[in-house]
């Protein structure tokens, strides 16, 4: 029998590579020294694919539908997630029945089901759009809002200042109501920053006036008391529902959020926290072709020196386009050649008045014209007349001198012939008892060939034999519709369903990496397929994603195309986003 410590160490990596990186991984570790390698080296393989996948836009998704699964966690949107070791918790949220929860989940993410646990103490009020962090063995829960009582009607919705923290080894929750503090608000971004919790912006409750904001509010966890930092400097517009990134225990970044309707973000902040006074600072942004839209109510989170965003998938190319026609160009030989056609008789030059230099006159022209305006209109016809005869006899006599350009002739016949035609409808339109059409035929180079065939004896063979191979195609099918009749096989097939058209999420991501540096900005990458990964989900808003160990795991949201109905379908999915398994 073979032992499995007799296959290589590539084998038996392979092999580990399919466990959750989580609490099997950790229990594989403690084997031997040789296990312990090999899952380090897994834990590192996992985490540099994702990153290579990132960049190259070569992931997938798989999907979790807790469908069979007990307890069940209910579909909601605009919770709060994190994780903490081999767990994600879940707070929260709303409900496509206008109703928001405060209950508190635990997704085991090494076993891949939900479990409720059964927590005591004071609970937090159910409410959605508030912010938990993890510090240590603690999460910390502040602010949200939540939707208005059925009883008494036309109440408004509330938002809430509360401070709550949930020991996990406890499993208790307990409320802080510090003497002084934030006003209450939702839509807000927080973040730890050593021993102190960082929040930012938010949509405020400030002397019963509700608002944007753009303040900056401290907790210190060690003592739970409020504080406001002194901060200098240009300060971002006011916003909420804005992706907030830890950089380092000095620095914040802040991108996107939404100052209200049509009021979208999409620039980026740096917060540097070194000194006593903070100070705010605009980052520059590279690429913003390939950046992701409405930053406000689609999920994000930090892989590394990357930031992952999902979002609608970009505005495709149509299929057919039409290409506006554009004119020819005039060669400047065509311009030099054309006043050979020019008569001073004419109508439209008669009363064109120069000065000794060749130079026009606008001022006597004007005079002129409005002196022969009434002879011009009732002589109008007879000119248009008398000039065509006389343009066709000088066509003529010219015909028999010999000219050496040829490039001249064919163009002086040209603009003859498209003179007469331009002639021929001005007298039409002068004239109402002109005839609509004209005995005379113009000779057009641009008409269909098929139709200058002409009608013979051996077109009319062809026709002929042409029409013989249909009649014996027509008669070998009908032959084979009898024989299957006769024999029972006549099937009615069914017309070919057309492919749903899905609105799937797609994946943006920007780097990072050089905020901090000499050159501060940030740069989005450019995507591939329109930033569809395979296996994407439906595209579904107000969801949650957060970071794991060589995956991203998203939760939750409602879909964007049943809000315009009267019960918006909302998800309890769990999907991951990986790396693709690479084969020995």
């Amino acid at each position: 029998m073979v032992d499995i410590n007799a296959l290589p160490d590539e084998v038996l990596e392979f092999i580990l590579s399919y466990l959750p990186p989580y609490r099997d991984l950790e229990k594989c570790e403690i084997v031997c020294k040789r296990w312990r390698a090999i899952v380090r080296n897994v834990r590192r393989r996992a985490k540099m694919n994702l990153n290579r996948g990132l960049v190259d836009f070569h992931l997938c998704w798989r999907s979790l539908h807790p469908v069979d699964m007990v307890p069940m966690i209910a579909g909601r949107f605009s919770h709060s997630a994190v994780v903490h070791e081999n767990s994600m918790y879940i707070f929260g949220g709303g409900s496509s029945a206008d109703t928001t929860f405060n209950d508190l989940w635990r997704f085991d993410l090494s076993e891949r089901k939900w479990v409720r646990p059964l927590s005591m103490g004071n609970y937090p009020s159910p409410k959605a759009s508030a912010t938990m962090v993890c510090y240590g063995d603690q999460l910390i829960l502040f602010g949200g809002w939540r939707y208005p009582s059925l009883y008494p009607p036309y109440q408004p919705w509330r938002l809430f200042d509360e401070l709550h923290m949930y020991s996990i080894k406890d499993n208790r929750w307990t409320v802080h109501t510090p003497a002084c503090g934030p006003p209450p608000m939702a839509g807000h971004s927080a973040t730890i920053q050593g021993n102190k919790m960082v929040v930012f912006g938010g949509y405020q409750l400030n002397n019963e006036v509700n608002s944007n904001s753009n303040d900056i509010w401290c907790l210190n966890l060690d003592t739970l008391v409020w504080y406001q930092p002194e901060v200098a400097g240009v300060k971002p517009p006011a916003r909420y529902a804005q992706f907030q990134i830890v950089l380092d225990d000095d620095h914040i970044l802040v991108i996107g959020g939404c100052g209200g309707p049509n009021n979208m973000f999409s620039d980026a902040w740096l917060l540097n926290m070194k000194n006593e006074v903070w100070q705010w600072r605009n980052v520059p942004i590279k690429n913003r072709k390939w950046a992701a839209t409405h930053m406000w109510c689609n999920p994000a989170c930090r892989v590394g020196s990357k930031l992952v965003v999902l979002g609608p998938t970009p505005s495709r190319p149509l299929d057919f386009q039409i290409l506006k026609q554009q004119m020819p160009q005039v060669s400047n030989r065509v311009r030099h050649e054309a006043p050979l056609l020019r008569d001073d008789n004419a109508p439209w030059n008669r009363n064109r008045v120069q000065n000794e230099d060749g130079l026009r006159n606008p001022r006597q022209e004007l005079n002129v014209n409005a002196r022969d305006a009434p002879n011009r209109q009732a002589g109008n016809g007879n000119d248009l007349v008398n000039r065509h005869n006389n343009l066709v006899n000088n066509n003529q006599r010219n015909a028999n001198v010999p000219n050496d350009n040829q490039n001249n002739a064919n163009i002086e016949d040209e603009a003859i012939n498209r003179l007469q035609r331009n002639l021929a409808l001005r007298y039409r339109e002068s004239d109402p008892k002109m005839p609509k059409r004209f005995d005379e035929r113009h000779e057009d180079r641009f008409r269909m060939a098929a139709f200058n065939v002409p009608d013979n004896a051996q077109n009319a063979s062809s026709r002929e034999r042409q029409q013989e191979r249909v009649r014996r195609m027509e008669e070998k099918m009908n032959a084979l519709r009898n024989l299957r009749r006769n024999n029972g096989e006549q099937k009615t097939e069914e017309p070919t369903r057309k492919r749903a058209k899905r609105n799937c999420l797609a994946m943006f991501v920007c780097d990072i990496s050089n905020v901090l540096s000499g050159d501060c900005c940030i740069e989005w990458i450019e995507y591939k397929n329109y930033g569809i990964v395979a296996g994407a989900p439906e595209r579904l808003i107000l969801s949650s994603i957060v970071a794991g160990n060589g995956e991203l795991i998203m939760f939750g949201g409602v879909n964007k195309e049943s809000l315009t109905e009267m019960v918006p379908q909302v998800s309890n999915a769990v999907h991951f986003l990986t790396a693709p398994r690479t084969i020995i």
